[in-house]
């Protein structure tokens, strides 16, 4: 696990994740960088983590601080993580979708509702939820719009839904108003 900065959220995630991890058997290593880290120094250090044999599962702590980023995209290093050490989906050529993404579709398939041919909305355009969860909606038939905070009628957009994901993190999103009776 990548962590860059000490965003306390990301922090508590990464321990979490090491926690579980070792709880289950798994070797689990959290590689800690300060803001001011170099973005080759990462960069290379994926590359690196590619070609370790011993090394079966890399991920990247999202969001990466912007302050490290600076000019560059948060894909730049994502992309760089081989799809086959993609633990959480996030390259474009993934093997397995984003946990979350697949957990919240199970969740949906277990209470037995009818994704085919639905208007669904998905609250959140992140890279690590709400832009996978509307991919795997799409794979399942929905017809599918996810939203952001720019999103134009969105409570018009809910209203008209027949599934509302809502993957923003933050409580309070979506009200009763956003949602039609049944």
């Amino acid at each position: 696990s990548i962590l860059i900065g000490a965003d306390p959220p990301s922090v508590l995630y990464t321990l979490m994740k090491q926690k579980k991890a070792e709880e289950i058997g798994i070797d689990f290593r959290a590689l800690k960088y300060p803001l001011k880290t170099d973005f080759k120094e990462v960069y290379e250090k994926i590359h690196e983590l590619n070609k370790d044999t011993n090394i079966h599962g890399i991920m990247i702590q999202l969001p990466i601080p912007k302050e490290f980023l600076r000019s560059h995209d948060p894909r730049q290093l994502i992309e760089q993580i081989d799809p086959k050490k993609d633990i959480d989906g996030l390259t474009t050529k993934r093997i397995v979708p984003p946990a979350a993404a697949k957990a919240a579709m199970q969740i949906l398939l277990d209470e037995g509702v009818k994704v085919k041919g639905k208007n669904a909305v998905v609250l959140g355009a992140s890279e690590l939820v709400g832009k996978p969860m509307g991919r795997l909606l799409l794979e399942y038939g929905a017809k599918v719009i996810v939203c952001n905070s720019k999103t134009e009628d969105l409570i018009q957009k809910t209203r008209n839904a027949d599934i509302i994901i809502c993957a923003t993190g933050k409580p309070g999103i979506l009200t009763g108003e956003m949602v039609s009776k049944g």
